[in-house]
């Protein structure tokens, strides 16, 4: 099952050209079709497995974290500074995690809130 992303298709495009690399052969490296790679470049990617995430990051010579956050701030009506000291402090802490403890966390509060929220 793949993980909930938002990476823009034109950003990703325009990553593939900027180092030279075809549609066909992103997908090579990546280890999908090329025509996945062709939707994604059209519409964006908004579900992803998390090794294909790492593989597109590194195909296209950038972090995973790099590849998922640029359009999430793009995206983020509120800056830094906006907030509250409780957020900005688990922010600090998911920023020390890896991709995978990420994931691993994200699927706990997941459970964490949907196990809390059928309690009510």
């Amino acid at each position: 099952m793949g993980q909930q992303v938002e990476i823009d298709g034109r950003r990703l495009d325009g990553l593939r050209r900027d180092l030279g690399l075809t549609q066909k052969e992103l997908a090579e490296t990546v280890g999908v079709t090329k025509y996945t790679v062709s939707r994604w470049c059209r519409d964006g990617v908004h579900r992803l497995r998390w090794g294909n995430i790492r593989n597109l990051a590194d195909a296209l010579k950038v972090t995973s974290d790099e590849l998922m956050d640029t359009i999430a701030k793009q995206n983020n009506d509120r800056t830094h500074d906006e907030l509250d000291e409780m957020e900005a402090e688990w922010l600090q802490i998911f920023r020390q995690l890896t991709p995978l403890m990420k994931a691993r966390a994200r699927v706990a509060l997941e459970e964490f809130i949907q196990s809390h929220s059928s309690a009510k």
